[in-house]
């Protein structure tokens, strides 16, 4: 009985092997190789190996006995086990063997240098060494290759997939980096490319087949290390335990929170610290950073050359259509009873970009989606069906209050402002109708919605109908962006300050990360951006103005793109106002009056004055629309100062009393206005006089026992002047200087 040398596939691979080997002739490695190859047991494990050690075509006759080459015996006698000869340990013997380079294309060696790196992680994660492994890496993060990763819809950035496996595969600066606002989709990314270097994706090198990607979170390397050593102590022994794996990639995502945003704190500057040195390893690190963040790295010269950058762009419109209908199953799970037409997901991505402008595609759609749906099960009666006429039905009302109405009618608009703006009714006319276009399809999106100037004398409404427009169009003041163009002065020669007070302070400086005044623009991209007499501001804050204008977008100082697509611009400015006096009234018995000086504009001499301000040809042509406000009458502010009044009648009830002024009070007070001061004057003379004459006579003791405070007008009263009858009383006050 003869013993028994091999396994019973290494006894098949020998037999076939004499098929395909004249009699007498050498078994070498390259054809045991390919011989072995086809058994089933190893057929169809690596297929590339099959391409390079292709089976030896079968010879009529079989030859009897084999000889076998140096190598071979070397290598069956490495792969006996217990007395018999392993096909698995032949396999990984030869696999390895510098012999079955010999012979093999420069390419072919890569190829198959490649394949022993996949052998060797396919081996380890069946050893005791990954189980230990990930024990120890268990509080620092988890292995996105051992979960269950779904294809993921790149959206046409396939591209940046083979960039970043390439940016891996190196020897020295092994480090990439994707770089995009929130929302873009890197994560989306990261995940998508593990999976693909766990499937041996074609798009992944094979160098990388097989290799298991890990991620951490900043916050587990920080959380309860409070020193120097400690933090040491913990990135050391990450690093210790990851140099042990043949083939792991890091993901730190996000990387933001171990860039230090302050010089001024030394924890925050040891953690970066010890981060560049475990980046600096030769372990392949993937991090993801938003462009602010890597706008603060980039200025720093220590970490120069240490990531390969990759910008994640969003996604072109036409692909996101397909995101929604991936996301349509889940969304018809958890709202029961919807369902969702092409037309629907087509209005939802349109007016998602212009409803959250500074957002990023595709979580933007993806999330405006969500909220319509809400709406639609929410609304009276339900909506069951979205299309793009109840998508434009839901919008019809702003979802809140950073949101801006989609459309509004310009009756409702001319109403609203008419209302509380007194004397500009042919103004607001033409505002409302202007406003009304701005706001439709038909409006170029490129742009900023409007840019208005609203030019005419001091305290005519100017200010209070960029107030009202925010109010109308959002449902709330609050969104409007304010900019007192009079703090837009340089200090000395130093003219950044200026710009820096709009866009923020820069790295390097105390206060980088703030953000500036225009940064507001992120939360509230609906807003209406009011320039408070903009001729006051230094000639550099209209070069800056000029990209907003043209383009509507704008990187502030944190390297973040403020978007103004969606805002309305709106420039006041006093310029161009001639106070012309009219001849003094002169008659027998008449002691002679100076008239008023009436306020007028015009706008030649308006744009002539900017002109010589340092507000160009060029910035003036950026303007839709100029609107010149008119000085007030008597009439006008006779109105004015009644609504005054009606505004401090619930104060007054508040404290228990009565106010009463008729229109007679109203119009006295007409008689003296100045218009130089604007109505903001009067408003404020009327109110102070009022509160002061209140408080003294309080203190007196003339409210004891009063119910109704009657006010009166009389330009010669002294102060405090008043008259008590019965339960009343009448208070005069005289608007003196």
């Amino acid at each position: 009985m003869s013993v028994k040398k091999f396994d019973e596939t290494m006894q098949s691979t020998i037999d076939h092997a004499k098929n395909v080997l004249p009699e007498k002739s050498s078994l070498d490695l390259h054809c045991l190789f390919a011989v072995l190859l086809q058994q089933p047991e190893f057929n169809g494990r690596y297929p590339v190996l099959e391409d390079l050690f292709p089976h030896p075509p079968k010879l009529d006759s079989k030859a009897e006995k084999l000889k076998l080459d140096k190598f071979v015996r070397s290598v069956f006698k490495e792969s006996k086990i217990d007395g018999l000869i392993s096909s698995e340990l032949v396999f990984k013997n030869v696999l390895f063997h510098d012999e079955l380079f010999e012979g093999l294309e420069a390419s072919d060696r890569i190829t198959l240098q490649s394949i022993r790196a996949r052998f060797s992680l396919e081996e380890y994660k069946t050893s005791p060494s990954r189980v230990r492994l990930v024990r120890n890496l268990a509080r620092f993060g988890s292995f996105l290759t051992d979960d269950e990763l779904k294809e993921r819809d790149l959206c046409g950035r396939e591209d940046l997939m083979p960039q970043m496996a390439r940016a891996l595969m190196k020897m020295r600066t092994n480090d990439a980096m994707l770089v995009g606002p929130s929302g873009v989709g890197k994560t989306a990314i990261i995940q998508e490319f593990a999976r693909r270097v766990k499937v041996g994706h074609e798009s992944i090198p094979l160098s990388l087949h097989g290799a298991e990607v890990f991620q951490i979170s900043p916050e587990n390397l920080t959380v309860g290390a409070v020193s120097r050593p400690q933090f040491m102590n913990r990135i050391e022994t990450l690093k210790e335990h990851l140099q042990k794996h043949p083939k792991i990639i890091l993901v730190i995502n996000p990387m933001d929170a171990l860039v230090s945003k302050d010089n001024r704190r030394p924890d925050t500057v040891m953690l970066e610290e010890l981060t560049r040195q475990l980046i600096q390893s030769n372990i392949p690190i993937l991090a993801t950073m938003s462009p602010g963040s890597h706008l603060l790295l980039d200025s720093k010269p220590e970490w120069e050359g240490i990531f390969e950058v990759f910008r994640v762009p969003e996604p072109p419109t036409d692909r996101l259509i397909g995101v929604l209908k991936a996301q349509v199953p889940n969304f018809q799970r958890h709202y029961v009873g919807i369902d969702f037409q092409e037309s629907g997901l087509e209005a939802v991505i349109d007016y998602a970009k212009r409803t959250y402008p500074t957002q990023c595609e595709p979580r933007r759609s993806v999330q405006f989606l969500d909220e319509l749906c809400v709406r639609a099960q929410t609304a009276d009666p339900i909506i069951t069906e979205l299309t793009r006429q109840t998508v434009e039905q839901i919008l019809s009302e702003p979802l809140h209050a950073n949101s801006a109405r989609i459309s509004i009618n310009s009756e409702e608009l001319y109403t609203a402002l008419t209302d509380r703006i007194v004397g500009q009714d042919a103004i607001m006319q033409q505002l409302s109708s202007t406003i009304t276009t701005r706001m439709s399809k038909w409006a170029s999106s490129e742009r900023p919605r409007g840019v208005f100037l609203f030019g005419g004398p001091t305290g005519v409404g100017k200010t209070e109908t960029a107030v009202q427009l925010a109010q109308m169009l959002s449902g709330s003041a609050s969104n409007l962006i304010r900019v007192d163009c009079n703090t837009l002065q340089p200090t000395g020669h130093q003219k950044t300050s200026v710009i820096w007070t709009l866009l923020g302070v820069p790295p390097g400086y105390m206060g980088h990360g703030e953000g500036g005044i225009l940064s507001k623009v992120r939360e509230k991209p609906n807003a209406v951006i009011l320039f408070d007499e903009f001729e006051k501001a230094d000639a550099a804050v209209g070069k800056l103005l000029l990209q907003i204008l043209d383009t509507g977008l704008q990187q502030d100082n944190m390297g973040t793109m403020l978007d103004f697509r969606q805002s309305f611009i709106i420039f006041t400015s006093n310029l161009g106002c001639d106070y012309q006096e009219a001849p003094p009234q002169l008659g027998f018995g008449n002691a002679p009056q100076k008239a008023k000086k009436v306020p007028t504009v015009a706008e030649d001499k308006l744009r002539s004055e900017l002109r010589m301000m340092g507000y160009g040809p060029e910035f003036l042509a950026r303007i839709h629309q100029i609107f010149l406000f008119n000085a007030l009458g008597e009439a006008d502010i006779a109105k004015v100062i009644g609504k005054l009044i009606g505004s401090l009648q619930p104060f007054i009830q508040d404290q228990g009393y009565t106010l009463l002024a008729g229109q007679e009070f109203a119009n006295d007070v007409a008689a003296v206005y100045e218009p130089r001061d604007g109505v903001r004057g009067i408003i404020n003379k009327v109110r102070a006089e009022f509160t002061r004459s209140l408080s003294e006579n309080e203190r007196l003791g003339n409210l004891n026992g009063i119910q109704t405070i009657a006010l009166h007008f009389d330009a010669e009263a002294e102060p405090n002047a008043c008259k008590r009858d019965d339960d009343a009383l009448h208070l005069y006050i005289s608007l003196k200087q």
